[in-house]
C-alpha cells in the first residue's frame, strides 16, 4: 500500500517513508520494486538510538537482549473471486448475394477453467469483435455482362485491459490514484485487423440465347440458329448469330457458305462459336482470358511498450491465361492411294498444328509498408522527465513476380512446353512516407515510378523447357509393336549477389535430362506372322463318338467311362514356342547433367539472358552442358564465360564451380520358353560424377585459374560371373584361390603393360615388373585386373576404362506349374 500512496511524480531514487499504526513499524519504499518478483527476504533485528526513534518515546536508550524467532511465512487473504464471460454470434445469409457474419464476446479477471488454478486464471478484461462478409458483387450486375466480382470484407479488434499495472505489476490498476486516461490508455493491449479482397475478378460477356460465346466457340458448333453444315438457317437466330459471326476467326466469311441460308451461311453453319479451329483475335482478346486479384490488409497493435505498429499489405495481380483447341491439320490423309497403303500410314497420319494450345502471362505484386515506434515509458519507470528522441521504425518491401508459360503441340507426337518465372524488388526510398510534405511525396513517386518502369531489380530468374517426341514406330508395319518417346528438359536460373555483396556477382546454373523410353511386345509380333499364331495357340478340338473306345461302352452302346485324350507333341510348335518365348522388352536410358557457376557479372532481361541476348547464350539457357550427346568432353563454358568477360575478376571468390554428370541404364526382358516357365532378365548400368573447384581470378597469373579440384563419383552395373562362379580352390594348396593368383601376379602386370602402350610407351619396366606411372597398387590397373580375373575375362581384353565393363544381365526363372501336376495335387 505505500507505493500506492505515494504520490505521483515522486522522485523513485528517493526513499518514501510511511508508518504502520497497526504494528507500530516503519515502511520504506525506493525505486520501483515488484513483489511478484522476490527470490530472498532478510530479516534483520535493529536497536534504534534513542534520539532518532520515532516509533517510542520513552526509550531508554539502553541495549537490549531478545530472542528472534522467524519460523515461516505465508499468504493470506487469497482473491478467490471469479470472473465472467459472454459471447454472441449472427450470421445473415443474403440470399445468393452473400453471407454475413458478427461475433462479439467478453471476459474478465478470474475467467477461467475448472481445472486451472489461481495463478492460471486470466487476469485482464478482454472485448473482442469479428465481423466478415462475403459478397458476389457480379449477381448486381446484369447477367449478360458475365461479371465474376467476389469480394470479402473483415474486420476484428481486441482490447485487452490489464488487471494489473504492466509498469508496476504488484498493484492493481483500479487502486492506482490520478491515473490520467491517457496512462490508462497505454497500458492497454490493442490488436486491429482490417482487410478487403477481391479474387478471380473476370469478366466474360454472354451473347445470345446459345448461353457463352467461349462454349459455342470451343465446340465449333452453330449459333443459335441453324445447324452445323445444314443448307437451311434458323427461324430466329440464323440472321443474328450469323451477323456476329464475321469476326470471331480470322479469314472466316459471315457465314462461310455463298448463299444466305446455305451451307455454313449466315444462318447455317458456324454462328458465333465458329469452326474452332481459327485463331482469331477475338478469341485472342476475349475478356474471359483475363483474371486479376487485389487485396488490402492493416494490421494495428499496440501495448505498454510499443505506441503503435501499423503493417499494410498490398497484393494484387493480373492474369492472362489463353487456352485454344487448335485444328490439327493432316495434308496426305484424304489422299486415296496414300490412305488405302499400309506401308504409307507414316506419310496419311503426318499432321501438325497452326497454333499454340495454352499461352499464359501472369503479373503478381505484393508490397508491404510498416511503421513502428517504441513507447517512452522512462518518466514512469524512473520517475524523471527525459528528452529522448525516438524516431519512427519503418519497413518496407515491394516483391514483384512474373510468370509465363507456353504449350505448344507442333503436332500430335512432338511437344514443347515452356515455364518461366522471374522474381523482381521494387525500390523505394528510405524512410517514412509522409504525405503531408508535397515535394518529399512527389519525389518519393518518381523514384517508385521509374523504378516499375524498368520492371524493378531481378532477383531471381528461372525457367524450364521440355520437349517430347513420340518415336512412330507404331506408323511403319515391320516394327509397330514398339513403342519409344523421348524426353528433352533443360532448366536455367539466375540469382542475383545478395544487395550488401554485389561485388560477388550473380550465380547461374542450368541442368538438362534426356531421357528415352522403349517396349517391344513380341506376342503383338507373332501374331501377325502368318502360322505362328496357330502354332503357338493350336484351337482345341472338340471330342467326338470317335474317341470313345467300344469296350467302353455297355449293351445299350452307351459309353461307361470316357478316357482323357492324349495330347500329340507337334515338333514344329515347341520349335517355334521356344523362338518365340521373349514376349516383352523394355527398356530406359537418361542422363542428367547439370553446372552451377558463380561470379556472373551480366543481368537476366530476356528469357534470363542480357540486354544484348549474348550472355550466358542461347544453348546455356536451354541447358547445353561441356558434353555432347555421346557424353563427351567438347567445351569449357567457365572458361570460356572468362575470356569473353562474363565474370567478376575477384580472387576472394569463395562459391564453387561445380559441374554434375548421371546416367542410368535399364533393361528389362520376359521370356516363357514353355508354359508356366517364366524367366525375366534383367540389366543396368548407373554413373555418377562430381566435379568441384574455385574458378576465380588469380592476380599474379593475370587469369582465371581452377582451385582445390576435386572430383568424385560412383559405377554400378549387373555382371555375368558364371565364368569363374565354379572355380574351385586347391585343396593341396592349402585352399590356394587360383582367381586370386592371377589377379596379384599376371593381371596386374598385363594391364600395367596396356595403360603403358597407350599413354607413356615406355621401354622397360621398373624392378617390381610393372611400368612406372601404373604400379601394382594403382586403381587404373587393380581395377581391370580385378574385373578380368573374377568375370573371366581376357586380361588383354578387358576395358582399361572401368566405365565401359560389360554389361551382363540377371536372371530370375519361376515356374507355376507345378500345382497342375496330378501328383503334386495329390
Amino acid at each position: 500500500n505505500l507505493k500506492i500512496e505515494r504520490p505521483a511524480g515522486y522522485p523513485l531514487f528517493e526513499e518514501y517513508e510511511g508508518l504502520d499504526s497497526e504494528y507500530n513499524a516503519r515502511l520504506a519504499v525506493k525505486g520501483n520494486p515488484n513483489l511478484a518478483n522476490v527470490v530472498m527476504v532478510m530479516v534483520g533485528v535493529r536497536n534504534p538510538d534513542k534520539d532518532d526513534n520515532v516509533f517510542d518515546s520513552d526509550d531508554d536508550g539502553l541495549d537490549k537482549c531478545s530472542v528472534v524467532w522467524v519460523n515461516e511465512m505465508r499468504l493470506a487473504d487469497f482473491n478467490q473471486k471469479g470472473g465472467w464471460a459472454v459471447t454472441a454470434q449472427m450470421n445473415a445469409k443474403l440470399a445468393d448475394l452473400g453471407n454475413v457474419s458478427v461475433a462479439a464476446n467478453m471476459s474478465t479477471p478470474g475467467f477461467g477453467g475448472l481445472e486451472q488454478r489461481i495463478q492460471e486464471r486470466q487476469r485482464e478484461t478482454i472485448q473482442a469483435i469479428d465481423a466478415s462478409g462475403t459478397l458476389q458483387l457480379g449477381k448486381l450486375l446484369p447477367k449478360k455482362l458475365g461479371v465474376t466480382l467476389p469480394m470479402y470484407l473483415g474486420y476484428s479488434k481486441e482490447v485487452s485491459t490489464p488487471q494489473f499495472d504492466p509498469l508496476s505489476p504488484d498493484i492493481e490498476m483500479a487502486e492506482q490514484q490520478g491515473l490520467s486516461e491517457e496512462r490508462q490508455n497505454n497500458a492497454q493491449t490493442v490488436n486491429q485487423l482490417k482487410s478487403i479482397n477481391f479474387s478471380n475478378i473476370k469478366i466474360d460477356p454472354q451473347f445470345g440465347s446459345g448461353g457463352s460465346r467461349d462454349r459455342n466457340r470451343d465446340r465449333g458448333g452453330a449459333g443459335a440458329g441453324g445447324r452445323r453444315g445444314d443448307g437451311k438457317g434458323g427461324k430466329d437466330g440464323g440472321k443474328d448469330s450469323g451477323a456476329l459471326d464475321s469476326n470471331v476467326d480470322m479469314g472466316s466469311a459471315r457465314g462461310g457458305g455463298s448463299a444466305r441460308g446455305g451451307g455454313s451461311a449466315r444462318g447455317g453453319g458456324a454462328g458465333r462459336g465458329g469452326g474452332g479451329s481459327g485463331f482469331g483475335l477475338l478469341k485472342l482478346f476475349d475478356p474471359g482470358n483475363f483474371s486479376a486479384n487485389f487485396s488490402y490488409i492493416e494490421a494495428f497493435n499496440r501495448d505498454v511498450n510499443t505506441e503503435y505498429q501499423i503493417n499494410r499489405e498490398f497484393r494484387g495481380g493480373l492474369n492472362y491465361n489463353f487456352s485454344h483447341s487448335p485444328k490439327n491439320f493432316m495434308p496426305f490423309k484424304k489422299i486415296g492411294f496414300i490412305r488405302k497403303v499400309e506401308a504409307l500410314k507414316w506419310l496419311s497420319d503426318f499432321n501438325f498444328y497452326l497454333f499454340p494450345k495454352q499461352f499464359t502471362v501472369g503479373t503478381q505484386m505484393n508490397r508491404i509498408y510498416e511503421t513502428s515506434r517504441v513507447r517512452n515509458n522512462t518518466e514512469e519507470l524512473l520517475g524523471i522527465e527525459t528528452d529522448l528522441l525516438i524516431n519512427t521504425q519503418v519497413m518496407k518491401t515491394w516483391q514483384w513476380s512474373r510468370n509465363y508459360a507456353l504449350k505448344y503441340d507442333l503436332t500430335k507426337a512432338l511437344k514443347f512446353d515452356y515455364n518461366g518465372q522471374a522474381q523482381a524488388l521494387v525500390g523505394e526510398p528510405a524512410g517514412e512516407i509522409n504525405r503531408e510534405d508535397a515535394d518529399a511525396f512527389q519525389a518519393y513517386k518518381d523514384s517508385v515510378l521509374i523504378n516499375l518502369q524498368n520492371a524493378g531489380e531481378i532477383t531471381t530468374y528461372n525457367h524450364n523447357v521440355t520437349g517430347t517426341y513420340k518415336l512412330p514406330f507404331d506408323k511403319l508395319p515391320l516394327v509397330n509393336f514398339i513403342s519409344s518417346d523421348i524426353r528433352y528438359q533443360g532448366s536455367y536460373r539466375w540469382d542475383r549477389a545478395p544487395f550488401s555483396q554485389d561485388s560477388l556477382g550473380a550465380t547461374i546454373q542450368n541442368s538438362r535430362n534426356l531421357s528415352l523410353n522403349a517396349q517391344a511386345n513380341f506376342a503383338n509380333l507373332y501374331k501377325k506372322i502368318p502360322g505362328v499364331k496357330d502354332l503357338l495357340n493350336p484351337p482345341r478340338r472338340a471330342p467326338t463318338r470317335n474317341d470313345i473306345r467300344n469296350e467302353d461302352r455297355d449293351g445299350f452302346g452307351n459309353a461307361e467311362e470316357e478316357e482323357k485324350i492324349k495330347l500329340k507333341i507337334n515338333p514344329l510348335a515347341t520349335l517355334v514356342r521356344l523362338i518365340a518365348s521373349v514376349q516383352n522388352v523394355s527398356g530406359t536410358f537418361s542422363r542428367n547433367e547439370g553446372m552451377l557457376l558463380p561470379g556472373y557479372d551480366r543481368s537476366a532481361r530476356f528469357v534470363g539472358m542480357d540486354e544484348q541476348l549474348l550472355a550466358p547464350g542461347a544453348l546455356f539457357v536451354l541447358g547445353h552442358q561441356n558434353t555432347n550427346w555421346q557424353g563427351e568432353q567438347v567445351r569449357y563454358f567457365a572458361t570460356e564465360a572468362a575470356e569473353k568477360g562474363w565474370l567478376v575478376e575477384l580472387p576472394l571468390q569463395n562459391q564453387q564451380y561445380n559441374q554434375t554428370y548421371q546416367e542410368q541404364f535399364n533393361v528389362r526382358a520376359n521370356l516363357e520358353p514353355i508354359k508356366h516357365l517364366k524367366i525375366e532378365l534383367t540389366a543396368n548400368r548407373n554413373i555418377s560424377q562430381n566435379y568441384t573447384s574455385f574458378f576465380r581470378f588469380d592476380e599474379e597469373q593475370n587469369d582465371f585459374v581452377y582451385d582445390s579440384p576435386n572430383e568424385t563419383g560412383q559405377f554400378s552395373a549387373t555382371v555375368m560371373s558364371w565364368n569363374t562362379a565354379f572355380v574351385e580352390d586347391d585343396v593341396e594348396d592349402e585352399f590356394n584361390s587360383q582367381l586370386w593368383d592371377d589377379f596379384i601376379k599376371t593381371h596386374r602386370i598385363l594391364v600395367s603393360e596396356r595403360l603403358n602402350a597407350v599413354t607413356y610407351q615406355l621401354d622397360e619396366p621398373e624392378n617390381t615388373g610393372y611400368y612406372e606411372g601404373f604400379g601394382g597398387t594403382s586403381q587404373d590397373v587393380t581395377i581391370p585386373a580385378f574385373v578380368a580375373a573374377y568375370l573371366g575375362i581376357d586380361p588383354n581384353e578387358v576395358p582399361l576404362d572401368v566405365f565401359n565393363t560389360p554389361v551382363a544381365p540377371n536372371w530370375r526363372v519361376s515356374y507355376d506349374g507345378l500345382t497342375k501336376n496330378e501328383f503334386f495335387k495329390q
